[in-house]
């Protein structure tokens, strides 16, 4: 598991390579009366893809990817490294997640946030089909046009309809795109709130911009992370004048492969940690916020906790196909990762993790978090969604077949 915190133990692990022992699994753990969860990399942090008790249908070994110009077609299984370098080499893209390592069906089925949600939106925005083996063994092969609801809940609400064996994307172009980060003295931060805090409130069109607040090499740091997918003139004149502000330790904002992109805030040492993630919406950045979240990275006491933010528009606001997702204004995202090694550690962290939480809360506007980023979020915050969820659940798994 990528959190060591989620200490469960299933009743077995069955490791998958076609869609057919994905079906004979399911239907074996049904007639013993055992539940079944889905594991693709097991990178989420809540670990859902592990229960007490259950098989676990581990799908990493169906990663076949394809792509051309109008569909993307993946793997249930597969990671979005293998999935971007076959859409680059496809000129072809399609929003993928922030860390190269995390799968395709785990980051979709929550939404799926990533560097070129500007200009695609969220990943499962995306989502045009599916191979589903529901509770009994079926296999489903989702479209918007046989199974309007089916495809609705994937888009968004998280684990727990079937297995994905295959998803299916539309294909979008790729653009050039710039990409790095401004490593920034945190001695200067001042100096930057004014800016950053501007660049999140009116979001440069073709930029996901993402301020963080993390170490590097054991020194606390701004990291502003840059992701432009298209730029124009005036968009790279507007990033360019970060250059002229003071306390910058590092430039790597450069122009890109899309891989490179796609890969540049990796940092695999972090897998395998105590972790703890919390997450919300904040209604704005204002100066003061950027000051107060280096006052807090400073007092971390692990040395590998991040206090990461996201500007959520222009696509984003605006998917073309119902999704289970909650509301889609504009919007910002605010992610707390506690990391840490050691369980004796658990309080101090958890404590800090509270500490940047209290800075945050008078900014949050939603009581909702983004699925992928929260160790407790369950299902989605949209009001309809509970018991269209269940009609849907229902359908594809009378028995409950899935935990």
């Amino acid at each position: 598991m990528h959190n060591a915190v989620v200490e469960r133990r299933p009743a077995a692990v069955v490791y998958c390579r076609s869609e057919d022992e994905v079906r004979a699994v399911v239907v074996e753990a049904g007639e013993a009366g055992l539940g079944v969860v889905v594991r693709s990399t097991g990178h989420g942090v809540a670990g859902r893809s592990v229960a007490d008790g259950a098989v676990v249908v581990d799908v990493g070994g169906i990663d076949h990817v394809a792509a051309d110009r109008r569909r993307i077609t993946v793997g249930g299984g597969a990671v979005w490294l293998k999935t971007d370098a076959v859409c680059e080499a496809a000129g072809v893209a399609v929003t993928g997640g922030t860390v190269s390592s995390t799968g395709v069906g785990g980051l979709t089925l929550g939404g799926g946030i990533g560097w070129l949600l500007p200009s695609y939106g969220l990943a499962c925005d995306s989502l045009v089909g599916a191979r589903v083996v529901t509770g009994n063994g079926t296999v489903i092969e989702a479209d918007d046009a046989a199974t309007p609801e089916l495809m609705w809940a994937l888009r968004g609400s998280g684990a727990g309809l079937g297995v994905v064996t295959e998803f299916g994307f539309r294909a979008h172009p790729l653009l050039p795109v710039h990409g790095g980060s401004f490593a920034v003295d945190l001695d200067r931060v001042g100096d930057w709130a004014g800016a950053v805090a501007e660049l999140m409130s009116d979001p440069v069109p073709s930029t996901m911009l993402g301020p963080s607040f993390l170490f590097r090499d054991g020194v606390p740091m701004l990291s502003v992370d840059v992701a432009m997918h298209g730029p124009g003139p005036r968009d790279l004149a507007r990033i360019d004048a970060l250059r002229r502000l003071p306390g910058i330790m590092s430039d790597t904002v450069r122009p890109r492969s899309y891989v490179s992109l796609q890969t540049m805030i990796d940092e695999p040492s972090r897998s395998g940690l105590r972790s703890y993630w919390t997450a919300g919406y904040p209604a704005m950045v204002r100066p003061e916020l950027i000051v107060a979240l280096a006052g807090r990275i400073r007092r971390s006491p692990s040395g590998r906790s991040i206090v990461f933010l996201e500007n959520l528009h222009g696509a984003y606001t605006r998917p073309p196909l119902p999704t289970s997702f909650p509301t889609r204004e504009p919007r910002l995202s605010a992610l707390i990762t506690g990391a840490w090694h050691d369980r004796a550690d658990d309080e101090a962290n958890m404590d800090w993790i509270a500490s940047v939480r209290d800075v945050l809360a008078p900014y949050l506007s939603h009581h909702d978090a983004y699925l992928n980023y929260s160790s407790d979020q369950k299902g989605t915050g949209r009001p309809d969604a509970p018991a269209r969820l269940r009609a849907v659940r229902t359908a594809l798994d009378p028995h409950g077949v899935f935990v």
